[in-house]
């Protein structure tokens, strides 16, 4: 007879066992689609993403499917960022863990076995209306919610048989039977490991084996499934993008928990209950990678928060792209004005906020300021950062990875980071009665001035600069007055981000809304220079940076209209 302590060490271990095989599986899909950016398949396209949605139950709450075969990328890079994975230092280690315990090789045993199509799909259990119910309500040993993970598989024999070795690692009993004509594969405990089939060329993965049957049942119409569903339907219905990845949260039925019942501010809870949708689509035009997404909200039922956010009149026209320079690595503009009013609309609905929200510029009211009037009125409304050495913190941050390296190289590399901010106004007067404010003229006195072509800069020991080019507040942080210099040359030769072509093509994407939000990176300079930074000290994640580096320049907009916020994204310039 067993003794209590041998059983909680048998336990024990299971619970282990299935660790490792929720890991490893979810790895797969993890790296599957780091590398579905250079994979090309033979074969062509599937019909993966309507496949996928049969198989989803039509109670999914949270759904992403991509179909990578639909990028039709070099084959040579799918081997290069294979290559590199086995090189990185990052992953060796997972690598390692894999083989010693399972006895498989994560490139040649697992990814070369799968397509870069994945799915992963949630739903509520039995019972349950939201998958962020509180786990403590589910019955002991079920699981929190429904999983339904699939895998395009190249090879079905192959993966039988990585299934079985990583199914007889487990040490926990399975037992198997037949649906739909699929073999089901199923832990006799719920809960101490995946349940999993293979079926149509792909890995089915669940948490019990009631889920691997709903899937089966859904793709042969034998079950209604998510595609039946006509909120999902309507949500990907307005995508015009959407042949390479989908992903849809039925937000209303997320925000039915018990969670959202214990908000006791009856308008917050009105703004969340007024949530409906959140859609995302990707496709290629024209050699340039086109995505967007929409949140919508149901405005009438948003109550007066919903009143204050989902104003259309808040997109603007970008003006400080006119002055951040064309070859900046990084930059990103917000509509300040929308961010204040936002924050002093929301403040006021609330006592505790009405109180708070007066104390900025009461601050300075007695200074001689009028907030409202001298600064927020002053401004033409957008606020616009460029980071123009952005791969310095990107090398940090892949330097600092893996348990030999410091953590606070990537903070310490944030806190030297040049930075400079372009604040525009909507006249120059406006600007300089702002500095010829009399509080102000001590402050002035710290700096030296010196003359760069016109402009004069306005110099801290290189930590803190500030100067006026036309109608914009340009300030520097770190190396201050070198960024600024930056910007003026920049102004006058016309090379400023405006003249990009990514920056048409994303207004364009916007239709007849203005944004506000705006962002842009240069991925060849960021992840290429952040490459050489790194390539002595870890050449495999190197290289892989390098294979980023070739995505081009990702421009990404965002902007609110009267049923919710829409964003759009152009990934531009691509070498691959």
């Amino acid at each position: 007879m067993m003794n209590a302590s041998s059983v909680r060490s048998k336990t024990t271990e299971q619970g282990r066992a299935a660790v490792v095989i929720a890991i490893v599986l979810l790895a797969a899909l993890i790296l599957a689609g780091v590398a579905l950016l250079f994979w090309k398949d033979k074969a062509g396209s599937s019909d993966f993403l309507r496949t996928a949605a049969r198989m989803a139950p039509e109670s999914t709450q949270l759904f992403f499917v991509v179909e990578g075969t639909q990028l039709d990328f070099a084959e040579s890079a799918q081997k290069e960022a294979l290559s590199a994975l086995g090189q990185s230092e990052s992953f060796k280690e997972a690598k390692k863990k894999l083989q010693d315990t399972l006895g498989l090789r994560l490139d040649e045993d697992i990814l070369a076995l799968i397509k870069p199509n994945a799915s992963l799909a949630l739903a509520p259990r039995a019972g349950q209306s939201s998958i962020i119910d509180d786990v403590a309500l589910a019955p002991r040993d079920a699981p929190p919610f429904r999983l339904f993970l699939l895998l395009a598989l190249k090879d079905d024999r192959k993966a039988d048989k990585v299934m079985e070795t990583i199914q007889g690692k487990a040490k926990t009993p399975y037992t198997t039977e037949i649906h739909a004509g699929a073999t089901l594969h199923v832990p006799e405990t719920p809960g101490k490991g995946p349940a999993w089939a293979i079926d149509r060329s792909l890995l089915i993965i669940g948490l019990s084996g009631e889920d691997l049957k709903a899937a089966l049942d859904g793709v042969n119409k034998n079950a209604r499934s998510l595609a039946d569903n006509p909120s999902y339907a309507r949500a990907v219905k307005t995508l015009k993008r959407r042949e390479a990845m989908i992903a849809y949260a039925d937000l209303q039925g997320i925000v039915k928990s018990e969670r959202l019942r214990k908000i006791q501010q009856k308008e917050v809870r009105d703004l969340m209950g007024a949530l409906r949708t959140a859609v995302a689509g990707a496709a290629i035009e024209g050699g340039d990678l086109v995505s967007e997404f929409k949140l919508k909200i149901d405005s009438e039922a948003a109550g007066v928060l919903g009143a204050d956010i989902l104003k259309p009149e808040y997109g603007i026209d970008m003006k400080s792209v006119e002055f951040v320079p064309a070859d900046t690595e990084m930059f990103l503009a917000v509509n300040a004005k929308m961010v204040w009013q936002m924050t002093y609309d929301i403040m006021g609905r609330f006592p505790q906020g009405r109180m708070m929200r007066e104390f900025p510029a009461a601050q300075l009211q007695q200074k001689g300021i009028d907030f409202q009037s001298d600064v927020m009125d002053a401004l033409a409304g957008d606020l616009a950062l460029s980071v123009p050495d952005y791969s310095k913190v990107v090398a940090m941050q892949f330097g600092g990875m893996g348990e030999k390296k410091n953590p606070r190289q990537s903070i310490d590399a944030m806190q030297q980071m040049r930075m400079s901010v372009i604040l525009p106004f909507a006249e120059k007067a406006k600007l300089d009665a702002l500095l010829a404010k009399p509080f102000l003229q001590p402050l002035a006195q710290v700096f030296i001035v010196e003359d760069h072509a016109g402009v004069k800069i306005h110099n801290m020991v290189g930590q803190f600069a500030y100067a006026v080019q036309n109608d914009a507040l340009l300030l520097g942080i770190n190396k201050a007055d070198e960024g600024i210099r930056e910007i003026v040359d920049a102004v006058s030769r016309k090379e400023v981000m405006k003249t990009h072509s990514g920056f048409a093509k994303t207004g364009s994407l916007l239709g007849d809304s203005r944004p506000v939000f705006l962002s842009y990176m240069d991925m060849e300079k960021v992840y290429g220079a952040a490459a050489r930074e790194i390539e002595s000290k870890d050449p495999g994640t190197a290289r892989l940076l390098l294979l980023l580096s070739k995505m081009g320049c990702a421009w990404q907009a965002w902007t609110i209209r009267a049923d919710g916020l829409h964003g759009v994204g152009l990934q531009t310039d691509m070498k691959l």
